[in-house]
């Protein structure tokens, strides 16, 4: 090895490998945030959610309907529920 430099043989890392693992963390965070972004909640789902501790139902059990801006309508076992959450949430039993 006349001629080489000991400093630059010693830095040199062999080519390839440096690039790939970057790459495959770049992908699996990719593929992290992509997967993570299709199962953000429908408003409807939270809305479920929401009211279920109010209603006493799972919120899967819980209809909603009559959308409004800060307020929708609950149902769950035959029952009615008015929710809103302004100025904070809260339902009530529709009479």
């Amino acid at each position: 090895m006349l001629g080489s430099h000991p400093l630059k043989d010693r830095r040199t890392k062999p080519a390839g490998k440096p690039h790939n693992a970057r790459m495959r963390l770049t992908l699996t965070f990719l593929a992290l945030s992509l997967t993570g972004c299709g199962s953000l909640p429908t408003i409807d789902q939270e809305r479920q959610t929401a009211a279920s501790g109010f209603v006493g139902c799972a919120p899967a059990a819980i209809a909603v309907s009559a959308h409004q801006r800060y307020t929708w309508t609950a149902s769950c076992k035959g029952k009615t529920y008015f929710c809103t959450v302004s100025p904070a949430l809260a339902c009530s039993a529709a009479k």
